[in-house]
């Protein structure tokens, strides 16, 4: 994989905060007695208590109070900035949920969607986020935390195209763009093998190529359509067929830290149990949550 430009972008300091109840009992049954232990209710002094356990990331994380977290950008309504050029989207709450129950600030460093492997292996963030895909081939070199989304890969076309579904665009001629770095790159061409593929930096690239006539459909999530479309003014739609079965979103962490990814696996049962991945769901693509996503306590 060639060499990624990252940039460090800083958000607000998120102060110490209380912790809310968190279940782990599932995130840590598989680690020894000397992993951190998730912060419980009301024991935001459990953190520093936690800090002698035998894993580096997390020691630092809490020392420093600051979670380096790896993302993209122009991928909404997951990461895209805002008018004052500060990320924003499903991704970005939820990390900022994350640090909030670890009680520490988030400092964001953005790279491409190949990238996000990259930013982890080579130490540069503590976790990823960014329409992140657990896939078995990425799982040889970084780890994945539970879910944080479901989502699966689908088509959008210009809106004045006469392209309809997915079978239309199975043909000779015809040119899908994808993400490098993506899943589309191992989907795409076993749901449309006629078609050709094409694979562009982001999404941002992949959405711009359908518009220039460069590519006739691009391969997206099947939750940042509706997005897309409006920030289009109507001028992309989505085709029916999906590329690909339902794919699980998870938070990326670096290999060979399992102490680590169940403190990180903790953070997120809690989040998934409080409703707060509930509420993000609606919030950012106004679906149905997955299963695993309770809604908030009455």
């Amino acid at each position: 994989m060639g060499n990624v430009r990252v940039t460090t972008h800083r958000f607000a300091r998120l102060g110490p905060l209380a912790v809310g109840a968190i279940t782990v009992a599932l995130a840590i049954s598989s680690c020894s007695s000397s992993k951190p232990a998730t912060p419980s209710a009301g024991s935001a002094s459990s953190q520093a208590a936690a800090s002698t356990a035998n894993s580096k990331i997390y020691d630092n994380v809490m020392k420093t109070k600051t979670l380096r977290v790896g993302t993209i950008t122009g991928n909404a309504p997951f990461e895209s900035l805002d008018k004052s050029g500060k990320l924003e989207g499903f991704d970005i709450d939820m990390i900022n949920a994350v640090a909030a129950k670890m009680g520490v600030k988030v400092d964001l460093v953005t790279t491409d969607v190949a990238g996000r492997v990259t930013v982890l292996q080579t130490g540069k963030a503590d976790v990823v986020v960014g329409s992140f895909t657990d896939t078995p081939e990425r799982e040889k070199v970084i780890s994945f935390s539970h879910p944080i989304n479901y989502e699966y890969v689908a088509l959008i076309a210009k809106a004045d195209s006469s392209l309809t579904s997915l079978a239309d665009v199975n043909v000779a001629g015809k040119t899908i763009a994808g993400a490098s770095g993506g899943t589309q790159a191992d989907t795409v061409p076993k749901a449309a093998p006629n078609a050709k593929l094409t694979l562009l930096p982001g999404i941002a690239d992949d959405v711009q190529a359908v518009l220039s006539g460069q590519a006739d459909a691009a391969a997206v999530a099947n939750t940042q359509i509706a997005t897309m479309i409006a920030q289009s003014n109507g001028k992309l739609k989505a085709l029916t067929g999906a590329v690909s079965p339902n794919q699980s979103d998870c938070i990326g962490v670096p290999i060979g830290d399992p102490t680590w990814l169940a403190y990180v696996n903790g953070v997120v049962d809690a989040l998934n149990a409080d409703g707060t991945t509930y509420t993000l769901t609606k919030k950012w693509f106004g679906s149905e949550p997955p299963a695993f996503a309770l809604p908030p306590k009455s």
